[in-house]
């Protein structure tokens, strides 16, 4: 071989090894890692009602309201602090009545890191019905999902009453042998106060003779008048010391402040049916024998 083969031949050696170390030289600064944006979406957790305590039965008040203490416990597994405590509420439901809701805050107490206790109160009316009753209870977390709960009852007892005015009626000054005198203070108004209708035929008057103020001997017969629900002369005869049905008298049970005669409420109209003789001229009234007394059975 020639010296300027062998010369050519070292410059290809030479050129070869200069590629080899640049593709190695290049092999050598090529990345070996890379990085990735990675997340997560947690779901925010429904809350729940975990616990709902048992309600006594409870008595209506007469003419008046019975405020219920609702107690139940919320669980949110975000915190209790996601729990909105200004949304829990209490509504007491039965078939037939209208529903009754808390319409004040609740109380709330937390006792963990993610429950709450609350007490909730709820007036109901001296004429909701008697029976049982399903308490609903509700909160919400601050994403607005609502947790509630239904599945406890609890009694509403039962009350018979009533309540009647004026407290005093008159007829007036009248003559003798005058007829089909209507009181000056009708109507007596009997109030419902309870939650019981009060059947048809099942209320009375218990009347007593009217004794002079003066004279007592003389008396005007509690058989010289009569009751109804007509305004009407003629009616219901009156018996001393006894008690005489209303004719078609009847208090269903009702919100009787509306006052219309009919919801929760009777008119009864009562008539000084004659004016005997043989009686002077003086009042006459319960003073002696006791005030006339309306019931219902």
């Amino acid at each position: 071989m020639t010296a300027g083969g062998e010369k050519e031949k070292m410059n290809m050696r030479i050129a070869l090894v200069t590629l080899m170390l640049f593709l190695c030289s290049g092999l050598a600064l090529a990345a070996t890692s890379g990085t990735t944006d990675v997340s997560a979406t947690v779901s925010n957790v429904a809350p729940t009602i975990t616990a709902v305590e048992s309600v006594a039965a409870q008595d209506p008040t007469e003419d008046s309201t019975t405020t219920v203490s609702i107690k139940f416990t919320a669980d949110d597994q975000n915190g209790v602090s996601d729990l909105d405590d200004s949304s829990a509420s209490v509504t007491l439901s039965k078939s037939g009545e209208t529903s009754r809701s808390s319409t004040s805050t609740c109380s709330v107490t937390d006792i963990s890191s993610t429950s709450a206790n609350y007490t909730c109160s709820v007036d109901m009316w001296y004429f909701d019905g008697a029976g049982t009753w399903t308490i609903n209870v509700s909160v919400q977390d601050s994403s607005a999902v609502v947790a509630y709960n239904d599945s406890t009852t609890f009694t509403y007892n039962t009350l018979k009453a009533i309540k009647v005015g004026p407290s005093s009626i008159s007829f007036g000054s009248v003559s003798i042998g005058q007829t089909d005198i209507g009181a000056t203070d009708d109507p007596i108004i009997i109030n419902n106060t309870g939650n019981v209708d009060i059947a048809v035929n099942t209320t009375s008057v218990t009347a007593y003779n009217l004794h002079g103020t003066t004279t007592t001997t003389e008396y005007i017969g509690a058989d010289q008048f009569s009751v109804n629900i007509n305004d009407a002369a003629d009616g219901d005869a009156l018996i001393n010391a006894s008690a005489v049905t209303i004719s078609n008298a009847i208090i269903s049970a009702g919100n009787h402040s509306v006052n219309d005669g009919s919801t929760g409420q009777e008119y009864i109209y009562s008539y000084l049916e004659t004016v005997p003789s043989g009686i002077s001229a003086q009042t006459y009234d319960t003073s002696q024998l006791g005030a006339w007394v309306i019931a219902v059975a």
